[in-house]
């Protein structure tokens, strides 16, 4: 669904109005609130292109069920997100800055 929100003001647009978008960078920020005790509720900056080539930001807004915090521990955890083109590369990144073949 297409919206146009102006002030306190909303409609649907029509297939006809609305603008399709292209995902240029799904990740330029990504927070995440997990205090919520169901689920983890996620807010991610990306940006997108339109039919002629224009950037711009947009926001996306999602509700994950997977819980992403410790539950019932205080222990400290190094944690990484490396991106990569080649999965494996990152795979190793985040395993080397996570120190993780080391913990015990």
């Amino acid at each position: 669904m297409d919206l146009d929100i102006q002030g306190d003001q909303s409609r649907i647009l029509s297939k006809d109005e609305a603008i399709s978008f292209k995902m240029v960078d799904e990740n330029l920020l990504e927070i995440n609130n997990d205090h919520f005790p169901t689920a983890t509720f996620q807010r991610r900056m990306v940006a997108m292109t339109d039919g002629q080539g224009k950037l711009f930001c947009a926001l996306e807004e999602d509700m994950d069920p997977h819980i992403l915090r410790s539950i019932n521990s205080d222990k400290l955890v190094n944690v990484a997100a490396i991106r990569d083109p080649d999965k494996f590369k990152a795979l190793s990144g985040v395993l080397e800055a996570t120190e993780f073949f080391g913990q015990a």
